[in-house]
């Protein structure tokens, strides 16, 4: 972060934002009176390097600037007594333009844009030269960096203390290789010793590590003009270093975390430092000293933008809190700068790896076989151990046939776990609605007799903030003291088989409001198995998208899933109580939610077996649907019947037939001359 005064920070995120006065210098002589805008674009990436570039548009041509001259812009702030340095810049192309209006005197007077890069674009992507590194008895990456930044003359501080900034370094790990730049030397360093590296605010190169930490500013959402969730990053739990492209891959991992979350794989391709040819492969004794540092890393991937707030820098890590009690976070990976007539404009990004974990899901219902097989290789001890994974589907049940394999001369032993099924929940998150008794209710589910329309759907932004996959919930509508319980029942279980039972809650007031989810034989509020249950919760004010899940062994082919909700207190309406991704499966670990095997849900479309129901955008609820059994709504018109279809009948507003009408006994036929194609038509009797 930029360092500012409280005080200045405050005027920024404020209403009324401060202007502020610009300095240029270029070539060591000044052109402050002839900027005309300033744009600045720093770009990066997690475990990877950053890099700026200036925009600046000044009146006139003619210059004669060169290429390389150096660049340094100031901005001041004279009511809080504030200025700020950028670092030097160099230019690297120039662009000169003639306006066509002409001047009192009779000159055009023109503009010139120059684009300019920093070290980072400029001197560091020199050729890596072999010669200039000698490693004969060893250098750590500490050393190897402090070397890369002396002897390209760049200020820097040290990375010792980073992980990995220790790992001993025999042989060059490039000697052999062709199109390396010192900038790609710095994007493994970032890999290895998990940072971020590039010019701060200072102008010093600075390797920012990602690690858990305080956050370096928070903001609210509505202090944002703009925050747009894209993307999580769910907390990692197993690391690959991966030598591309012959796919030789070495691994660490919390198998523990795996076990109870599911894998969230972190890869990492071709980190030569560590491992620069057999003999030397480090790549294990790098896993091993970086892991405690990333595991367990998450962040999301957000849009933001707020006028004024330049002193954000890349690699800084905010948290932004939502009105609904969510929390984002993220570090700033990519960040634009604009000033146009002392006004700041400014866009930030916090960006994430590209996910490389197999989507076993999607594979599962085309039908496919799974394998995935990753080893860890010593070569020195001369062992292999490594997960070969092998999943297809036996009886609607996903199984693991993978191995877990250790093998020496001596010892070779195996692993089986059932992986989970489909989801045997119909409509789990409510996505599909139909209406029974002039009640528009949950397709699927048996609503509450007395009161069928208390439990409803809603779209939940939030509950994916949580980690949950449809981004759908069922709530409390409208629900007061005493409990509204809707139900479906579930067939086809195994008796002997175990079951898994698992949903996000999130609940308000719990010691107000009360909430069951579970298994009962008869439909009843007397479960047997159960999932959630509010009395039995201890010193609990509130449960926020919390995951529970419950795993049973079937003792008969089929039970109720029942959802009981009620606020507590008579005439009370309550949107407080909400189930993300229900999802029962077959096996003992179930992964992420999905739908019912016969089921096709996204924000608007939803196909099933009572027919198909799209929405013309993603709002709550449909305004086009075109179904086996349903009417069709004007997606324009919506109180407006189009069409109706059923075994009886069809209805449709307007007809148009091409041809031949049948209407056994009964066919109408189109009379035609010379004069018009539909000149009248004639009834007559269908021939049988």
């Amino acid at each position: 972060m930029i360092n500012i005064s409280s005080n200045l920070i405050s005027a920024l995120n404020g209403s009324q934002k401060p202007k502020c006065e610009q300095t240029l210098l270029i070539g060591g002589v000044s052109y402050t009176d002839k900027i005309l805008s300033y744009k600045e674009s720093v770009v990066g990436s997690m475990l990877n390097t950053f890099s700026e570039e200036l925009t600046i548009k000044i009146l006139g041509t003619g210059y004669n600037f060169e290429k390389g001259t150096s660049i340094m812009v100031g901005f001041s702030f004279p009511l809080f007594s504030q200025v700020v340095n950028k670092p030097q810049f160099f230019i690297t192309k120039i662009t000169e333009t003639k306006d066509e209006d002409i001047n009192a005197d009779n000159t055009t007077s023109g503009y010139t844009v120059l684009k300019c890069g920093s070290v980072m674009t400029t001197i560091l992507e020199k050729p890596y030269s072999t010669s200039s590194f000698d490693f004969t008895g060893g250098k750590t990456v500490a050393q190897f960096f402090e070397e890369i930044m002396l002897l390209n003359s760049l200020s820097y501080i040290s990375i010792a203390g980073l992980p990995n900034a220790d790992l001993i370094i025999n042989v060059d790990p490039y000697g052999t290789q062709t199109g390396i730049s010192y900038r790609t030397v710095l994007n493994e360093i970032c890999a290895l010793t998990c940072s971020m590296i590039g010019l701060n605010s200072s102008g010093v190169i600075e390797a920012i590590p990602l690690m858990p930490q305080s956050a370096v500013y928070s903001f609210t959402n509505r202090g944002l003009d703009e925050c747009k969730l894209q993307g999580y990053m769910k907390p990692v739990n197993s690391l690959i270093f991966s030598l591309q492209p012959q796919n030789d891959d070495a691994y660490i991992q919390d198998l523990t975390d795996i076990t109870e979350n599911g894998l969230h794989e972190l890869r990492l391709d071709n980190i030569t430092i560590a491992t620069p040819n057999i003999p030397n492969d480090q790549r294990q004794l790098a896993l091993s000293n970086l892991f405690p540092t990333l595991k367990g890393l998450s962040a999301y991937a957000l849009n933001l933008t707020n006028r004024g707030n330049f002193f954000t820098e890349v690699g800084d890590f905010v948290t932004i809190d939502l009105d609904n009690l969510d929390q984002v976070f993220g570090y700033i990976t990519e960040k634009t700068t604009t000033i146009d007539t002392g006004s700041i404009s400014t866009v930030f990004k916090t960006t994430i790896p590209t996910a490389t974990t197999t989507n076993y899901s999607n594979a599962i219902t085309l039908g496919e076989q799974i394998s995935n097989t990753t080893l860890v290789v010593d070569k020195q001890a001369q062992t292999i151990t490594g997960l070969a994974q092998h999943q297809e589907v036996v009886d609607g049940q996903i199984v693991d046939l993978g191995q877990q394999i250790l093998a020496t001369q001596e010892l070779t032993s195996f692993t089986f776990t059932n992986r989970g099924s489909y989801n045997l929940i119909r409509n789990s998150v409510g996505i599909k609605t139909e209406t029974i008794d002039n009640n528009e209710v949950l397709a699927f589910w048996t609503p509450d007799p007395t009161h069928p329309t208390q439990i409803w759907k809603s779209v939940s932004p939030s509950s994916k903030l949580a980690g949950a996959v449809s981004g759908y919930e069922i709530i409390a509508k409208q629900v007061g003291q005493t409990p509204v319980i809707m139900k479906q029942l579930i067939t086809g279980l195994v008796i002997g088989q175990t079951y898994s039972l698992r949903a996000l809650i999130w609940q308000l007031e719990t010691t107000i409001s009360r909430m069951k989810i579970g298994l009962s034989t008869d439909g009843s509020h007397n479960t047997v198995f159960t999932l959630y249950d509010t009395t039995q919760l201890e010193d609990t004010l509130s449960v926020q998208w919390d995951k529970f899940d419950v795993e049973f062994e079937a003792t008969q082919t089929e039970y109720y899933i029942i959802i009981e909700m009620s606020s507590g207190q008579e005439g009370i309406t309550t949107n407080e109580l909400g189930v993300a991704d229900l999802y029962l499966v077959a096996g003992d670990k179930a992964g992420d939610w999905t739908p019912h095997l016969d089921e096709y849900y996204t924000d608007q479309v939803v196909i099933d077996s009572k027919g198909i129901q799209v929405k013309s955008d993603n709002s709550d609820n449909p305004d086009a649907v075109t179904s086996i059994t349903e009417d069709g709504i004007s997606a324009v018109y919506l109180d407006e019947q189009v069409f109706s279809v059923s075994g009886q009948q069809t209805i449709v507003k307007n007809l148009t037939v091409n041809g031949n009408l049948d209407m056994s006994p009964l066919k109408i036929i189109p009379i035609t001359n010379s004069l018009s194609d539909n000149f009248g038509w004639n009834w007559v009797r269908k021939e049988s």
